[in-house]
């Protein structure tokens, strides 16, 4: 999954303010204590994840209205709902149609040389049923930079795992991606599915554009999911994020993961973080966070 964002992000499009708030910093032991409290929802055990922010002013300059932007768990997945989503600042909460949430946080004043902790803490509840199809899938069938499934060469393979049947076709693109890509480990840009074509290698990313390229020529719906892979409580780790799509079959969006190579079954270790096919925008470039020009964000 590309980290696009350790360094400074001119952050563009904020429409919401809060009154700045010193947050209290939790120490490491807070943390892990936090995470392995373990809570249950209508007798069913949660999982806690929590996600740490250093954001600091490393000029000597003064501030003024800085805004900071961090992705949480989308409201609902397949597999997940969020039950609580607590921040240890004053914040308001952004969301889309595609269940994609937003932390913005504002800073009236911001010190120079400052740094400040912020900790979001998510509580979320497997669900027992996958969610039904939402009615309009055009979205999840449409092309991108990073996705050009009509262009001819990616169309050329989609014809060769063209199945009798969906199910068919996904096992089958499923299986070519894995023979043909070779994980490069981090790679810290996007290239798209046809570089993923072309030179037979990427990170999970290009795993991710390649299958659903060859899913949408197919005329499977297929959504771009990034998000953590974790099957219990779990500090997020920032070099743990990762990217895998969701296929409509039978009515249920599956994880088809060939970077991972996880085909259908359980995935509820799969936490959505972003449906990365959001028009709405927000921090879909970033995806994970985004900053006033002049702060910094790290997760750690």
């Amino acid at each position: 999954m590309k980290i696009r964002n350790i360094f400074v992000i001119p952050f563009f499009l904020c429409f919401f303010a809060c009154t700045d708030n010193s947050p209290t910093v939790l120490s490491s032991d807070n943390v892990a204590n936090t995470v392995d409290n373990k809570i249950t929802h209508h007798g069913v055990a949660d999982q806690i994840l929590v996600f740490r922010y250093e954001i600091t002013n490393k000029t000597t300059t003064l501030l003024n209205n800085a805004v900071v932007q961090l992705a949480a768990p989308v409201t609902q997945s397949p597999r997940h709902a969020i039950v609580t989503l607590d921040v240890n600042v004053k914040h308001t909460l952004s969301k889309d149609s595609l269940g994609n949430q937003t932390i913005v946080i504002s800073f009236d004043k911001f010190a120079p040389l400052l740094t400040k902790i912020v900790t979001v803490r998510a509580r979320i509840s497997r669900l027992k049923k996958h969610l039904k199809k939402e009615a309009n899938l055009q979205l999840f069938l449409s092309e991108n930079k990073f996705v050009p499934h009509s262009h001819p060469e990616l169309m050329i393979v989609a014809a060769k795992v063209r199945g009798k049947s969906d199910l068919e076709t996904v096992s089958n693109s499923y299986q070519w991606v894995i023979g043909h890509m070779n994980y490069a480990g981090y790679v810290p840009n996007d290239h798209g599915a046809l570089y993923a074509l072309r030179m037979g290698k990427g990170d999970c990313t290009e795993y991710m554009y390649l299958l659903a390229s060859l899913l949408r020529s197919n005329g499977i719906a297929t959504r771009l999911v990034a998000g953590y892979v974790y099957d219990s409580n779990q500090l997020a780790n920032a070099a743990d994020y990762h990217n895998w799509v969701e296929v409509l079959l039978d009515g249920k969006w599956q994880v088809v993961d060939s970077q991972k190579q996880q085909l259908y079954g359980d995935a509820s270790d799969y936490i959505a973080m972003r449906y990365l096919d959001s028009k709405q925008g927000l921090i879909q470039e970033s995806q994970r966070f985004s900053a006033s020009k002049l702060l910094t964000v790290k997760m750690y």
